[in-house]
């Protein structure tokens, strides 16, 4: 799957492979989506060339809305400016002038949907705005009751009811006596404990979890 990611000296080795081996690949992707970081572009080249031999997916399941089956169909037509265009006028996006502006509606979304107990994260490429946008966030939720007895762990604080991220995965953290549990990256919780040693946190589909301070 994801066969644009491959580069394509990547694509080369698995092919040699299964030459060698007599194995069968099958190979599917979207040349219209990300493709890889180092030289590729071989995947969309054997589409073109074998197009009588390449099956393609054409019935849309995954969105729902008419509007993002619309904006989805413009993007891949390559009618950029009309799908940007449909998302502004139905809503789905919102426009800001600044990083700063952009910062504000972001926290307004998020505040909006936490008023109505729904999970709306705030992401953002810059780590000066996240760290900002997270700061924010969590005096809201402490002034609301929902997050408790911080502690401070370098430059940030956490506390009970925090919601956390994992950004680099740990086989050395994992919930008592599940080995196999252990702390991946990307991983969601909430922090269950705050002690000055370190977290304890409920990570979802995963367990408790204690993570110490350093």
């Amino acid at each position: 799957d994801e066969a644009t990611t491959l580069s394509d000296r990547d694509l080369h080795a698995l092919m040699h492979l299964c030459r060698r081996t007599g194995a069968t690949l099958r190979m599917i992707g979207d040349p219209a989506q990300q493709q890889s970081v180092t030289a590729g572009g071989m995947w969309e080249h054997m589409i073109n060339c074998y197009q009588s031999r390449t099956p393609e997916l054409r019935l849309q399941r995954r969105l729902q809305d008419p509007q993002e089956v619309r904006t989805a169909q413009l993007l891949r037509l390559g009618q950029i400016e009309d799908a940007f265009s449909a998302l502004l006028a139905g809503g789905k996006i919102k426009q800001a002038e600044d990083p700063m502006q952009g910062e504000l509606i972001a926290l307004a979304g998020w505040l909006e949907r936490l008023q109505r107990g729904v999970q709306a994260p705030m992401i953002d490429r810059r780590n000066v705005s996240r760290e900002r946008l997270n700061l924010i966030a969590q005096m809201i939720r402490v002034r609301a009751g929902q997050v408790a007895g911080l502690h401070r762990f370098g430059e940030r604080e956490f506390g009970v009811g925090d919601q956390v991220v994992a950004t680099q995965p740990n086989r050395r953290l994992f919930p008592d006596g599940a080995p196999r549990n252990y702390l991946s990256n990307g991983s969601t919780g909430v922090v269950a404990a705050a002690r000055s040693n370190g977290l304890r946190i409920r990570f979802d589909g995963l367990g408790e979890i204690d993570v110490p301070a350093r």
